[in-house]
């Protein structure tokens, strides 16, 4: 233990968790992210469109990753995302 005993422990440990999510969630990313490109590219065929929509539709997964339940299907979050992104784009 630290100065600060069990506090110094927690503040690992949530290191730790942090590292192993973004971990997960850049594994997962990456095997979707051309999928995911795809499927926004199909909807909007405007390439500058669809690089723009397919930024801020990363950036949504990140900041939401928090919320993603591991048990499901990381392709199909992602896309359902991107399809509200689409959407959007499209208003």
């Amino acid at each position: 233990y630290g100065p600060c005993g069990e506090q110094v422990d927690s503040m690992d440990s949530q290191e730790l968790d942090r590292d192993r999510r973004r971990e997960e969630f850049v594994r997962l990313f990456q095997r979707h992210e051309r999928s995911i490109y795809g499927y926004i590219l199909s909807h909007v065929p405007n390439i500058s469109a669809a690089d723009d929509i397919c930024q801020n539709t990363n950036l949504l997964l990140w900041k939401a990753f928090g919320q993603f339940d591991s048990t499901r299907d990381f392709g199909v979050w992602a896309r359902t995302i991107a399809y509200f992104q689409v959407l959007r784009y499209r208003l």
